[in-house]
């Protein structure tokens, strides 16, 4: 079994870090500063294949075919805080605020110009946000990264029921879509050697031999 065989490595849910960077709508990165410390979760992709079922009934068996594929959305959760660099919230408005988001514009009605140039601007961004997962290992360097393509925000919770009931940290839950993800294997990890044991000193008892 694979603990008890020191060459290998398995892989952990909590060693990893995550990296966003917010685009304007000429795809230049905001600078938005979000810590990856602050990021507390993050799925990982899933790759769905559409296909057809193909039934024979003179040969009594059923074959499938592909015929096309989907990236699942992921969801990542960040750890919001009231300092200004990395309020969350604060930073999410900034990225719709930089494609022309207006909350009066909105409110004016579907035909007001800033909101439509604003509706403009998120559909002829094809990529809001870089998006890299990379997964560390026991000593914290990176070993295997992951790589969104095109990421578009699909929603953004930010922060869910507010109550007096319980001191939970407040997180914003971003939900993206992407055209494809790319991975990248960086390095094999090099583990430590196994300390040996020492030999027991001479003429020493050791549990179990006076039984």
């Amino acid at each position: 079994m694979f603990w008890n065989d020191p060459k290998l490595e398995v892989k952990k849910s909590f060693q990893w870090q995550g990296y966003i960077d917010f685009k304007d709508k000429d795809g230049r990165s905001l600078g938005l500063k979000t810590s990856p410390f602050l990021i507390s979760s993050w799925t990982k992709p899933v790759l769905n294949f559409d296909g057809d079922e193909i039934i024979s009934k003179q040969e009594n068996n059923i074959t499938y075919t592909i015929k096309g594929q989907k990236w699942a959305p992921i969801n990542i959760t960040i750890i919001d805080t009231m300092n200004k660099e990395t309020n969350a919230t604060s930073n999410l408005f900034l990225w719709l605020e930089s494609n022309g988001y207006s909350a009066d514009s909105i409110v004016d009605g579907s035909e007001d110009s800033d909101a439509q140039a604003f509706f403009a601007n998120l559909a002829n961004n094809k990529n809001q946000a870089d998006l890299r997962l990379s997964s560390l290992d026991p000593q914290g360097k990176e070993y295997e990264t992951w790589k969104f393509k095109n990421a578009v925000v699909a929603s953004v919770d930010f922060g869910g029921t507010l109550n007096y009931s319980n001191s939970e940290l407040l997180q914003i839950t971003i939900r993206f879509n992407y055209s494809a993800a790319d991975y990248e294997l960086l390095n094999d990890i090099m583990l430590p050697g196994l300390e040996t044991r020492p030999p027991e000193p001479a003429g020493r008892t050791t549990f179990g031999d006076n039984l």
